[in-house]
């Protein structure tokens, strides 16, 4: 089994250079089989190691006791972990519509089999069409932690937001894909796969500063840009703040305990 991921890798890499609708991305699929292996190799060496810290405290033949405390001794100084976590396999580029995931006309994912139904509930033209109320149903798992506001499976623009850690940030869209920006010394990479960049920047910056639902004393936020010249802002603590594309064109984001306002500059829309 060992030598399964290279096998995948290199179908994988063959297919992708001789398809041209676009690219599937499966190193999440990789990576965790990769992992599946390694905790097994590591499963081996805890029962070696348990087995012989046993030994050594008299064990062979007889019926010995050793302490939790000496077990984990006998396993940190093996270089063994004492667990064994379970697998994550990331799913974030099977949801959503990304152009390039080749979804045939149901939609389906051909590759994935990934279900999609993408709504438009209300929208607008001109100076406000970056105001839309937009939702995706995914059949398979999305990138969102708990259910949108539409419910299981439903993503929507009112859903999207940062998911911060220590590794980077996981930006979680609209239609339910998920961006990746690893971390790169004391900002973040360029999204995984995608033309967004992620930088922390003055409320001050452009478009920021048309934002009208900035908490007071906020002095920074997270900015994600593309190279369209759209961008989406968020706390630090990566609640959406608003979008935009250019100058006139920014939607802000208003929230209290009761509703939530979406406003840019014309219209404003309020959900219960």
């Amino acid at each position: 089994m060992s030598s399964a991921p290279g096998t995948l890798e290199g179908q994988l890499s063959s297919f992708e250079s001789g398809c041209y609708w676009g690219r599937i991305e499966a190193s999440g699929v990789i990576a965790a089989y990769r992992e599946y292996l390694r905790a097994n190799e590591n499963d081996a060496r805890w029962a070696v190691t348990v087995a012989d810290a046993f030994a050594a405290a008299g064990g062979e033949g007889n019926v010995s006791t050793l302490s939790d405390a000496a077990v984990s001794e006998a396993l940190a100084a093996a270089g063994v972990s004492a667990g064994r976590s379970g697998l994550v396999i990331d799913p974030p580029m099977a949801a959503g519509a990304l152009p390039t995931s080749g979804y045939a006309n149901d939609p389906v994912n051909t590759a994935t089999g990934n279900f999609i139904e993408p709504e438009t509930d209300l929208g607008f033209a001109g100076a406000a069409s970056n105001l839309v109320l937009s939702r995706m149903y995914n059949s398979l798992a999305s990138g969102l932690e708990a259910p949108g506001v539409f419910g299981p499976g439903w993503a929507s623009v009112l859903d999207q937001y940062l998911a911060v850690s220590d590794e980077g940030v996981r930006w979680v869209m609209a239609d339910g894909r998920a961006v990746d920006f690893p971390r790169e010394g004391d900002g973040w990479g360029r999204g995984a796969g995608e033309n967004y960049w992620l930088a922390r920047e003055p409320v001050t910056s452009a478009g920021v500063a048309e934002l009208g639902s900035l908490p007071d004393g906020t002095a920074e936020v997270l900015v994600v840009r593309d190279n369209q010249g759209a961008w989406w802002a968020f706390t630090v603590a990566g609640v959406w703040l608003g979008a935009g594309s250019g100058p006139g064109r920014t939607v802000s984001v208003v929230r209290d305990k009761q509703v939530s306002v979406v406003r840019d500059n014309q219209v404003s829309v309020v959900r219960d």
